[in-house]
């Protein structure tokens, strides 16, 4: 649906996959915004962004 997920209910990649799996939900998945620290180089490059 695009609806967005209050972060008092996933916190990381595994509550989501425990929400896909416990209520059976397809139309649930996880992503990345766009800025991010999952790597280094990118990580550095974010700090440098205003």
């Amino acid at each position: 649906t695009g609806d967005l997920f209050e972060i008092e209910h996933v916190n990381n990649k595994s509550d989501c996959i425990n929400l896909i799996n416990i209520e059976n939900a397809t139309d649930v998945r996880w992503v990345n915004v766009k800025v991010n620290f999952d790597n280094v180089g990118l990580g550095y490059l974010s700090l440098l962004q205003v």
